[in-house]
């Protein structure tokens, strides 16, 4: 059965927000979640939230709410009421229902790539426009450099052979840099 998991940042079509949101959620891990069934009584839509450290609402089809891998994060925390205490590491471990985990297992790469594209190349705060034409060539821009510094990385040796480390907004540097000073424009007649 193919699944197809939306991470609802805002309320979306389908998504009975107003019933869901005001379900109390106590701790992290706690989870909420309604079914919507087909006229024969077979369910084919699942919404629900899921408190991590804050509450994030989904819709899939497919999947289950039964407990999922647990995700395991360390922290940092100062135990005990002295103000001087030194911090100590502990694991945090936040029970998450099967969908969530399948959900973040795929999508973490859209989102790694959008942070590419939105906080590290950032041409849409260094471009502001308000005309739809120039924002969609930006973002197709965007998407076109953020891709090959994603091939360029992937295609040179890794930093523990070479020593060398080149971060992105480098690399998006010299890329203009030999874009701009280019001559691939240029018609070279043939020697004889």
């Amino acid at each position: 059965m193919n699944m197809v998991y939306w991470h609802c940042k805002n309320c979306n079509k389908g998504l009975p927000y107003a019933t869901i949101s005001t379900k109390e959620l106590q701790q992290r891990g706690d989870c909420y979640g309604l079914e919507s069934k087909k006229a024969d009584g077979i369910p084919y839509l699942l919404s629900f939230v899921w408190m991590d450290r804050d509450r994030r609402y989904f819709i899939a089809l497919g999947s289950s709410l039964f407990d999922g891998t647990p995700l395991t994060r360390t922290r940092w925390r100062q135990i005990g009421d002295d103000p001087e205490a030194d911090p100590s590491r502990f694991e945090l471990t936040i029970a998450q229902p099967k969908v969530a985990e399948v959900y973040y297992s795929a999508c973490a790469k859209i989102d790694q790539h959008n942070r590419d594209c939105q906080d590290t190349l950032m041409l849409e705060r260094k471009l502001v426009t308000n005309d739809w034409s120039t924002r969609v060539n930006l973002s197709i821009l965007a998407v076109i450099l953020v891709d090959s510094w994603r091939v360029y990385s992937k295609m040179t040796f890794p930093a523990e052979f070479t020593g060398l480390k080149e971060i992105q907004k480098d690399f998006h540097g010299h890329l203009a840099a030999e874009l701009i000073d280019n001559n691939y424009d240029q018609v070279r007649g043939r020697t004889r």
